[in-house]
């Protein structure tokens, strides 16, 4: 599945991410942290400026208040 590299990487931090980054915006590749922002925008920026492929924006909240949200970003030539 795809993603799920990143979404695992995410839970098994989370705890660690609440404790230094509450709120903020994770952006992860693979099982590696690329920053963490204070807003989504933030975060899709940070993007902008590297390779294509999958990467997951993750807000740093409780399990109890994690919400599902899609993204892509496509290049169309």
């Amino acid at each position: 599945m795809k993603l799920s590299t990143e979404y695992e990487h995410y839970k098994r931090n989370l705890e660690g991410f609440l404790r230094d980054h509450p709120g903020e915006y994770a952006v992860i590749r693979g099982e590696h942290v690329l920053g963490f922002y204070a807003t989504e925008a933030d975060a899709f920026a940070s993007m902008a400026k590297e390779a294509l492929g999958t990467f997951m924006v993750k807000r740093c909240v409780p399990a109890e208040q994690d919400v599902a949200e899609f993204h892509s970003r496509v290049l169309f030539v």
